[in-house]
């Protein structure tokens, strides 16, 4: 449904990390795009831009993007770290 947008130099960071977008998906700023192949991602962005969160799918349609978006928003409170 999402992925980081970059690695992590501890598993702390990233469980950092992963409190702050649960914390941010309600409120958060979200952006949809078309990409270079002209289907639709979403980027979750903090107060100041930074990204949190993307949407680890290209989507057909926007509309397919901003419901995923939405049920990101709706899971993501409860979202864990995967650890594997």
């Amino acid at each position: 449904m999402a992925a980081s947008p970059g690695l992590f130099p501890s598993r702390q960071q990233a469980r950092m990390d992963t409190l702050r977008v649960r914390l941010a998906a309600a409120t958060a700023r979200v952006e949809t795009y078309r990409n270079g192949s002209g289907r639709f991602g979403w980027r979750l962005l903090s107060r100041g831009g930074s990204v949190l969160a993307v949407s680890a799918v290209a989507y057909v349609t926007r509309t397919a993007a901003e419901v995923a978006v939405t049920r990101f928003r709706r899971e993501a409170s409860h979202a864990e770290l995967d650890e594997g």
